[in-house]
């Protein structure tokens, strides 16, 4: 298990990385998976209500699981690691 220092570290890292792949504000592109009868996947999109996104929903081939995929533009390297703080919460839920 991951503690806080350890999670901090990471999105630390995460966001240099996020700041040196691209101009910014820009788009980035939100990619997460979750069973099917979860009630995450309208917590994830309640995140972006406040934002234009383009959002794209697959079942997979048995059913049992559903991939989100959100493009999401005007987006600053801290806006996308609170996103992915907010996601990490939600147990059961895997972030591609």
């Amino acid at each position: 298990m991951q503690t806080n220092e350890d999670a901090a570290n990471y999105f630390e890292q995460f966001k240099a990385k996020l700041i040196d792949s691209q101009p910014w504000p820009g788009s980035y592109l939100y990619k997460f998976i979750v069973k099917k009868e979860s009630p995450h996947l309208e917590q994830i999109k309640s995140f972006f209500a406040a934002e234009e996104v383009t959002l794209t929903e697959k079942q997979s081939a048995k059913g049992t699981y559903r991939s989100l995929t959100i493009l999401a533009s005007n987006q600053t390297p801290d806006s996308v690691v609170t996103i992915y703080k907010q996601v990490r919460e939600l147990s059961g839920v895997i972030v591609l």
